[in-house]
């Protein structure tokens, strides 16, 4: 009988840790690579193409994916039967559907993969906001001005009653204003046309959004809370199927990396949003060009089968 000499134990340990982290490695790419990973999103430009980027790089890195859109809630209560992930939940302003649909722990809050949001609120150009007007409290300050008048996106839509209310309720002695709702295109296509006159406006904005990108905005103060959440801090989330995520910790991997700036979504918005751009086109060029932004969402993460690190096959598919 052969036995085995142990005479460098040290080596023999470092074999075996090398080989169980190889292993690993390779288990974690296949564990969902031969099931369909669907995505769900709400039907809005910036996650439209946050989702593409997204399924892209996944698709690239060997795996297939499939997507739904709708209306969030709906999308947001599919999780976690019919929906694995969802890129786009918003905090606080969903903090309550979160909390239900996470109470059971089947959905789990992978990450915040988005920074430097703004929910929605009072707008006003830059030039007018150097003249003073920081504050929804300074709005009153410059009445004529503004010609009391507030412009709002969907009417009877919980953005407008906010604005309704607060001139019911006299908030920041507003009692004497209006709020005109339209379309946000319509809203925006009025404060356009405003802006390129330099007159003054008040509007209901938010970012990321094509907005921030034409035009040079900033958000007003809101110190007696008129936007519900106003006061606590904006973040977007991923969601996911908490059996998903330990079914497939490689994938997870990239969802916890996967981490994008307002400015950026911003752009994608723009590309897509406004200049009417297809969104996979949008995508695939973001990533064409933005490499190293994808390395570092990729640090880590393997190829579906487990082979080579993913950033080799996004490198052979879009360098």
């Amino acid at each position: 009988m052969v036995r085995l000499q142990n005479r460098h134990p040290r080596n023999l340990i470092r074999s075996a840790l090398t080989c169980f982290v190889v292993t690993m490695a390779a288990m974690q790419g296949t564990a969902y690579a031969d099931k369909s990973i669907h995505f769900g999103y709400a039907s809005w430009p910036g996650v439209t193409v946050k989702t593409k980027v997204v399924t892209n790089l996944l698709e690239s890195m060997g795996y297939e994916t499939e997507e739904t859109s709708g209306g969030q809630i709906i999308v947001l209560s599919s999780l976690p039967d019919e929906i694995d992930v969802v890129m786009e939940a918003w905090r606080p302003v969903r903090n309550e559907l979160l909390s239900e649909i996470m109470e059971d722990g089947k959905v789990t809050e992978v990450s915040q993969n988005l920074t430097n949001a703004t929910s929605t609120t009072l707008t006003v150009p830059d030039y007018v906001y150097q003249a003073g007007v920081r504050s929804m409290r300074d709005l009153e300050k410059f009445a004529d001005r503004f010609d009391q008048t507030i412009y709002t996106i969907d009417a009877g839509g919980a953005v407008n009653r906010s604005v309704s209310d607060a001139i019911d309720n006299n908030m920041y002695n507003l009692g004497n204003w209006e709020d005109e709702p339209a379309s946000t295109s319509v809203m925006l296509a009025q404060v356009k046309d405003m802006i390129a006159r330099e007159e003054w406006v008040v509007f209901t904005g938010w970012k990321p959004h094509w907005m921030n990108v034409v035009f040079d905005l900033k958000f007003l103060d809101d110190p007696e809370a008129m936007f519900a959440g106003s006061k606590e801090a904006t973040g977007v989330y991923t969601m996911a199927n908490t059996q998903f995520l330990k079914e497939n910790p490689n994938v997870a991997r990239f969802l916890r990396n996967f981490i994008v700036t307002s400015q950026v979504q911003s752009q994608w918005i723009y590309r897509y949003g406004y200049e009417g751009n297809d969104a996979d086109v949008v995508a695939r060029n973001w990533i064409s060009d933005n490499l190293e932004k994808v390395e570092d969402w990729l640090e880590g993460v393997y190829t579906a089968d487990g082979e080579r690190p993913a950033m080799k096959a996004i490198q052979e598919e879009f360098g």
